[in-house]
């Protein structure tokens, strides 16, 4: 069973493709999977402020999801992004660059965090970007195929195995067994406590 935090989506999220996404992780089977929605990074890498859409933390380690909703397309590396109403939205950081800097972000402070742990050098933070209303079909030097979730994907537990996979290959970090119990205790303690306020 997943555990969100918080446990339900407030009226003030107004991205219908992070409420598609937080649906679809419902169905997520994977033991013991915490998910938090809309992460807050004050201590970012290289921004004053960063979020992470969503997190995944579970037995495997960590994944990172950044969510774009609308119609989604890079060309000549710049990014473009159609909203609901059909307006245009030009970036030069696309979704790629912008998670997989969350997802180091967040690897420092919790390195940080638990450096008292034995081997905290060896988490497996990964990452993955979500497109829930288009198959996305465009190419470029920053775009990692093998974390794409889009129109395409039929399962979401079979996803996140194969973002696991890919930062397991890429970035050879890997959490060990205890340092992640003592953050998913960490974390279980503060959703008890949280309940019963």
């Amino acid at each position: 069973m997943v555990t969100f935090i918080p446990p339900y989506l407030g009226q003030e999220i107004k991205s219908t493709a992070e409420r598609k996404i937080y649906e679809v992780l419902q169905n997520l089977r994977l033991k013991d999977a915490y998910v938090f929605h809309s992460l807050g990074l004050p201590r970012h890498e290289s921004k004053i402020y960063g979020e992470i859409d969503f997190v995944v933390l579970c037995e495997r380690g960590i994944a990172c999801l950044e969510i774009k909703g609308g119609r989604v397309a890079c060309h000549e590396g710049v990014w473009c992004f159609t909203d609901r109403y059909g307006v245009e939205h030009e970036k030069a950081e696309g979704p790629f660059a912008q998670v997989t800097g969350n997802m180091f972000s967040l690897r420092k402070i919790l390195k940080d965090r638990f450096s008292q742990y034995t081997q905290p050098d060896n988490l497996l933070v990964a990452c993955g970007v979500m497109f829930p209303d288009i198959e996305f079909t465009s190419k470029a030097q920053e775009i990692i195929p093998e974390i794409i979730y889009d129109l395409r994907t039929n399962d979401i537990t079979e996803y996140i195995e194969n973002v696991f996979d890919y930062g397991l290959y890429v970035w050879q970090y890997m959490l060990s067994i205890r340092t992640l119990l003592k953050i998913m205790v960490l974390v279980s303690k503060r959703v008890v406590r949280s309940d019963q306020q």
